[in-house]
């Protein structure tokens, strides 16, 4: 229920329009909180709606994970996360629809899984529909937002989905740095010049007046870019710097979405329990992050399509048309998985519907649909017109 302030005739437009178009995210409607019913107040200052009630004992907020009221629940789970969000947020473009107010505080997530609840979807409405007085978050609001220039719109809400990415992977703010150090009270005139006039991206490679503080509240923002994999570093340094000001430079959701799941893709523990991630584009990998000694990845697997992508051969792991340069939509062609009879190597079941021609040597082999064949240094297989590699 809304307290009376709140009840806007605008506001009740949008309840109404909500209820009554149903959830547009059709591919992952079961992580919306959606609004169910409208409900008016008898005696008629007021209203509200009816939710889904949220299990709280699965999914917990950030703010719980930030004041450590509950550990962190590490690298990977939080990177399912934000690719998660990433699906959801695309899910909501293409139906037609912006957030406004996309920001940490505005959903939920399974500290075990990494599955997301979007929970206060009553800031949603048609793109570019000027309605509402609902701007979002300040310190998640794109530029344009800040400075009246632009309303709210499924651009602007690229911007705060990058903004949340990036608390999320580094635990800070891509625009707190010497800048915001500096500024005694963060009020509405120093927020408008932070946030808005002169917005400078904590790792500009070219503007350096914004770099974090060498003390304690900054060191670990700058630790935790250090283990992002180049590729994802290489996308918030196009949300952060030409897509700040140009919001055609923005960084899509769906650009997110794919480059998050390539992440999994290269994550790894290492023996002392650190998670690392291994980079196809680092000539030379760093040392684990935690203890410093050199990690022992597992065999890295390349598939060769309309792009080549690596992955690292771990049990559980699918092989995807997205691997294979298709960005159009995930679809499953090889899932790898332990052998039992031997657990030096890990097995790749063909879950397409072609058979394989797979060469390691002098030796060749079909694998038949739903076939398995062990992912050994040297192996190669012709899937199709793609390729996949196995090298150590």
């Amino acid at each position: 229920m809304y307290n009376e302030q709140s009840a806007t005739p605008e506001q009740r437009k949008i309840i109404h329009s909500l209820v009554k178009a149903g959830n547009p995210a059709k591919g992952c409607p079961h992580r919306f909180a959606w609004l169910e019913e409208f409900v008016d107040w008898p005696d008629g200052k007021t209203f509200g709606y009816f939710m889904p009630l949220i299990d709280t004992k699965r999914y917990v907020s950030m703010a719980e994970i930030e004041s450590k009221r509950i550990a962190h629940p590490g690298y990977g789970i939080m990177v399912e996360a934000c690719r998660q969000l990433a699906e959801c947020l695309r899910e909501l473009h293409i139906g037609g629809y912006c957030y406004r107010d996309i920001s940490k505080k505005n959903f939920l997530l399974n500290p075990d899984s990494g599955d997301v609840m979007i929970c206060d979807n009553d800031n949603i409405i048609i793109d570019r529909q000027d309605i509402g007085n609902i701007k979002g978050t300040t310190s998640f609001v794109a530029p344009e937002v800040i400075l009246n220039t632009a309303k709210p719109s499924t651009v602007t809400d690229l911007h705060s989905l990058a903004v949340l990415f990036f608390h999320l992977l580094c635990g800070g703010h891509p625009l707190h740095g010497k800048k915001e150090r500096e500024t005694k009270v963060l009020d509405v005139i120093s927020s408008r010049k932070l946030y808005g006039l002169d917005p400078v991206f904590i790792f500009d490679p070219k503007n350096r007046s914004n770099r974090l503080p060498d003390e304690k509240g900054y060191r670990h923002v700058a630790k935790q870019w250090k283990v992002l994999p180049v590729h994802i570093r290489n996308l918030f340094l196009k949300a952060f710097t030409s897509g700040l000001k140009n919001p055609s430079e923005r960084v899509t959701d769906i650009e997110w979405k794919n480059a998050l799941t390539q992440m999994q893709d290269l994550h790894h523990v290492c023996a002392c329990g650190a998670e690392n991630f291994w980079d196809p584009l680092l000539h030379q990998q760093s040392n684990c992050w935690h203890c410093s000694r050199e990690v022992k990845y597992p065999p890295k697997l390349y598939a060769k399509g309309k792009s080549v992508q690596a992955m690292l051969v771990i049990s559980g792991r699918r092989v995807s048309t997205l691997h294979f340069g298709d960005k159009s939509g995930y679809h499953a062609v090889g899932e790898m998985e332990e052998n039992l009879q031997d657990q030096s190597f890990v097995m790749l079941r063909n879950k397409s519907k072609e058979t394989w021609k797979a060469t390691l040597g002098d030796q060749k082999a079909d694998v038949i649909p739903n076939l398995s064949i062990p992912l050994v240094p040297g192996l190669v297989i012709k899937a199709g017109v793609n390729e996949l590699l196995v090298y150590p």
